[in-house]
C-alpha cells in the first residue's frame, strides 16, 4: 500500500527521533520527489544534514522551506543558527532582521539575539572572510601547508581584524606547525571576539589534551558544549578525554550521545569500541568497530584493533585477516605488521612471524616492541633456524632507544645466559635495574612479571659458584629442552651412563605441558619442534615442562575451577598427550628422552593452606601419571621431587634458588639417577 505525502513524512519524522538517520532520508527524499517544494521535508532535511555535519548542504533545503512557508519560526530558527555555526554571522543577522520584518519572534529569536549581542560588542568591524578565502585556507591546512597557511591568514587579519575564523585558522596552523602555545593564543584571541565560538573551545580542548591537561581540555569541550549541546564532535572528543583519565562509563555517555546526534560518525564508533575493549567487552568493542568499519570501509586503525580483539579471542584467522586489510589499505603502518607477526607466531607460522617483524622494523627502525617481539622468538630459535632466517648470532643490535628498554635488557641478559656469557649477563642485569630507576617502571602486567622473574632468577643463578661444574669446549652435548627451567643447568657438566656431556639450553618461553597435549598448533610447538628438529638424531635429551602446570594461578588448579573438570581428569589427559606429542616427534630420530617430573612446590604464604594443599597433589598426580605413561612410551624419568621434597609434601628447600627453579647443585642429585 502507497503512503500519502502526510504518512510518509510521520514515518520519516519518527525515524529521525529514534536517530534512524537512512530510514527518515529515505522517506524524506521520497516526499521530495514527488513534491520538490514540501516546506516540511525540505525542513527536516536540512535538520537531517546539519546532524550529520553537512551544516552547507542544508542552506538550500532551509532556503526552500522558508519561501513557501515564510510564517514557521522554525524554519527561521534553524536556517539562522546553521549559518552562525558556519560562522557566516552577518548572514545569520540578515536572516534574522528578515524574520523580524515579517513579524515571526518566539523564545527562540531572544536566544540567537543574545548570541548576536555578545558577538558585536567586541567590535565594529565584524565582517567576517568570504566562504571562498575560507575554502582556500582550509584546503592549505588539509593539505598540510601549515606555513603557507599561517601567512596568508596574517595578511588577511588587516582586512578583517575581528574575524573568529581566521583565528581558528591561525590557530590550526600554528597546532600543524607545533606551535602548541602559539595556536592558544589565537584559540584565545577568537574567544575574545566571540564568546559564543563553540570551535575555538573545541580545538583548544584537543591541543590541551595533547599536552597532557586532560582537565582543562575537559572543561573547554563541557564550554562548547554549554553553547551548543548538539555538537556532536564536541561530545566525542569530550569521550576521548574521559577515557584517557579512566572514566570509561561517563566516555561510553559522551560517545553515545556524539553518535545519537550524527548516526555516521565512524570516529565515534571507533571511540566507543575502543572504551568498551578497555573494560572487557569484547562482543560490544567488535559490534562498534564492524560499524565504524561499515560507515568507512578504508579505516585502518579500525581493521587493527579489530585484529587484536579477535586475537585475544582466539579467533587468529579472522585477526589476521583484518590485519592483512589494513596492510592492503596502507602498506607502511608498522604497528600492523607487529600486531600481524604476533598473530602468526600464535598460529606456529614462525618464518611469516619473523618476516612480519622485519617488515614493521624496515619501517620504523627504532620500533622497540617490534625488535623485542623478533628478538625473543629468535632466541627461541636454534641456531640453525637462524642461519636459515639470514640472521646473526646475535640477531638484534642494541641502540640507545634499546639500551632504555627494561625488557629488551632482560632479553639480552637470557641471551646472554643461553650463549654461556656470564659477564656480559651481569651487564645487562645491572642495565636493566638502572633502566627501571632512571625510566621507572612503565612496563605492562605481563612484561613486569616476565622481567623481574627472570631478573630474579638470573642475578642468583649468576651469582652462584658452580665453576667446577661449567664446561666451555664439550663436543658431547645433551640437550635441555624446557622453559626457564632449562636455565637451572645450563653449561653444566653430567655423567650420563659413564660418559661425560656438557647441557646445551633451548628455551621456550611460558610453555607447559598443556601447550603440547593440545590437538592445534600453536608457538610453544612450533618452537619445540624447530629445537627438536635442530637437534643432531641419536641425541640425549632433558625435557623439563609441567612446572608451570601445577602452579597455583596458571595450571591445573585453576583450570579445573574454571572448566569445572575433576583435577585428576585434567592431569591424566595432559601428561597422555604431552609425551605422545614428543613420541611423534621422536619418530625417526631416534633420541633418548629423559623427561624431568616437577620439583616439591614451595609453601607460599601468599595463597591459603587449602590452594598450597591442592597444588601439592597436583604436584603428586602430575609426577606419578609422567612417570607410569613415560614407561610405556620407553622415556626415562629424571625424579627431582625425590630429593626435593620434605617430610611435610613441601620443599625442603635444599635445591631450590627460588619459588619455582631448582638451582645448578641439584645436578649431583640428577647424576646419581642417570650417572651410571
Amino acid at each position: 500500500m502507497e503512503l500519502t505525502l502526510e504518512q510518509a513524512l510521520q514515518k520519516g519524522v519518527e525515524a529521525h527521533k529514534a536517530g534512524k538517520v537512512h530510514e527518515a532520508d529515505r522517506f524524506y527524499t521520497a516526499i521530495l520527489e514527488t513534491n520538490p517544494k514540501h516546506p516540511d521535508a525540505n525542513h527536516n532535511m536540512g535538520v537531517l544534514a546539519v546532524g550529520l555535519g553537512k551544516v552547507e548542504e542544508a542552506l538550500p533545503f532551509f532556503k526552500i522551506a522558508l519561501e513557501v512557508s515564510p510564517s514557521i519560526a522554525q524554519y527561521w530558527l534553524s536556517y539562522t543558527d546553521a549559518l552562525i555555526k558556519l560562522d557566516r554571522m552577518a548572514d545569520a543577522k540578515a536572516v534574522l532582521a528578515q524574520a523580524k520584518s515579517k513579524g515571526v519572534q518566539g523564545e527562540g529569536f531572544d536566544q540567537i539575539e543574545m548570541k548576536f549581542s555578545s558577538f558585536s560588542s567586541k567590535g565594529s568591524n565584524i565582517e567576517d572572510l568570504s566562504q571562498e578565502q575560507l575554502n582556500s585556507l582550509v584546503n592549505l591546512c588539509t593539505k598540510g601547508h601549515y606555513q603557507e597557511a599561517l601567512e596568508e591568514a596574517v595578511k588577511l587579519l588587516i582586512e578583517y581584524p575581528n574575524s573568529v575564523s581566521l583565528y581558528n585558522i591561525i590557530g590550526a596552523a600554528n597546532k600543524g606547525l607545533g606551535k602548541l602555545d602559539e595556536a592558544i593564543e589565537s584559540y584565545d584571541k577568537a574567544l575574545s571576539i566571540n564568546p559564543q565560538y563553540t570551535y575555538a573551545f573545541i580545538n583548544m580542548g584537543i591541543i590541551l589534551a595533547e599536552q597532557g591537561h586532560l582537565d582543562e581540555a575537559i572543561a573547554s569541550y563541557k564550554k562548547a558544549l554549554s553553547i551548543d549541546p548538539n555538537f556532536a564532535e564536541a561530545h566525542n572528543n569530550l569521550g576521548n578525554a574521559l577515557q584517557d583519565i579512566g572514566k570509561l562509563d561517563e566516555a561510553i555517555v559522551s560517545y553515545t550521545k556524539a553518535i545519537s546526534l550524527k548516526s555516521d560518525y565512524a570516529t565515534a564508533y571507533y571511540n566507543i569500541g575502543n572504551a568498551f575493549k578497555e573494560q572487557g567487552r569484547l562482543a560490544k568493542t567488535i559490534e562498534a568497530y564492524t560499524t565504524a568499519i561499515s560507515l568507512q570501509p578504508d579505516y585502518v586503525k579500525v581493521y587493527n584493533n579489530l585484529g587484536i580483539v579477535l586475537q585475544h579471542q582466539g579467533k587468529l584467522k579472522e585477526s589476521s585477516e583484518a590485519y592483512t586489510t589494513a596492510i592492503s589499505l596502507q602498506p607502511d603502518y608498522a604497528e600492523v605488521y607487529n600486531n600481524l607477526g604476533i598473530n602468526l607466531q600464535h598460529q606456529g607460522k614462525l618464518n611469516e612471524a619473523v618476516d612480519a617483524y622485519n617488515n614493521a622494523i624496515s619501517l620504523q627502525p627504532d620500533y622497540v616492541a617490534a625488535i623485542e617481539h623478533l628478538f625473543s622468538l629468535e632466541i627461541q630459535l636454534p641456531d640453525v633456524l637462524r642461519k636459515k632466517n639470514n640472521t646473526t648470532s646475535n640477531p638484534i643490535k642494541s641502540t640507545s632507544i634499546l639500551k632504555k628498554s627494561p625488557k629488551f635488557q632482560i632479553l639480552q641478559a637470557i641471551y646472554s645466559f643461553l650463549k654461556a656469557r656470564e659477564s656480559q649477563t651481569r651487564i645487562h642485569l645491572t642495565n636493566f635495574n638502572r633502566c627501571i630507576v632512571e625510566i621507572g617502571d612503565n612496563l605492562s602486567a605481563d612484561d613486569k612479571l616476565f622481567c623481574t622473574s627472570y631478573a630474579t632468577f638470573l642475578n642468583r643463578l649468576t651469582s652462584k659458584t658452580l665453576t667446577d661444574l661449567r664446561v666451555t669446549n664439550s663436543n658431547e652435548a645433551v640437550y635441555h629442552l624446557g622453559e626457564s627451567h632449562c636455565l637451572s643447568f645450563a653449561h653444566l657438566k653430567i655423567n650420563i651412563r659413564g660418559l661425560r656431556y656438557k647441557i646445551a639450553p633451548y628455551i621456550t618461553f611460558g610453555a607447559k605441558a598443556f601447550h603440547f597435549s593440545k590437538k592445534s598448533d600453536d608457538k610453544f610447538k612450533a618452537i619445540t619442534k624447530a629445537q627438536f628438529d635442530a637437534i643432531p638424531a641419536g641425541s640425549k635429551l632433558f625435557i623439563s615442562f609441567g612446572e608451570i602446570d601445577c602452579r597455583p594461578n596458571e595450571g591445573f588448579v585453576s583450570a579445573a575451577c574454571k572448566l569445572k573438570r575433576p583435577i585428576d581428569h585434567l592431569i591424566s589427559d595432559t601428561v597422555k598427550d604431552y609425551l605422545c606429542w614428543f613420541a611423534e616427534q621422536n619418530l625417526n630420530k631416534n633420541n633418548d628422552l629423559f623427561f624431568f617430573n616437577v620439583p616439591a612446590p614451595v609453601y607460599s604464604k601468599k595463597y591459603s593452606v587449602e590452594i598450597n594443599q591442592k597444588v601439592a597433589k597436583a604436584v603428586d598426580l602430575f609426577n606419578i601419571l609422567l612417570e607410569k605413561n613415560a614407561l610405556d612410551f620407553g622415556f626415562n624419568i629424571i625424579d627431582v621431587f625425590k630429593f626435593t621434597v620434605g617430610c611435610d609434601g613441601f620443599s625442603n628447600k635444599t635445591f631450590h634458588i627460588d619459588s619455582n627453579h631448582l638451582s645448578g647443585d641439584a645436578i649431583c642429585e640428577i647424576e646419581k639417577q642417570i650417572g651410571r
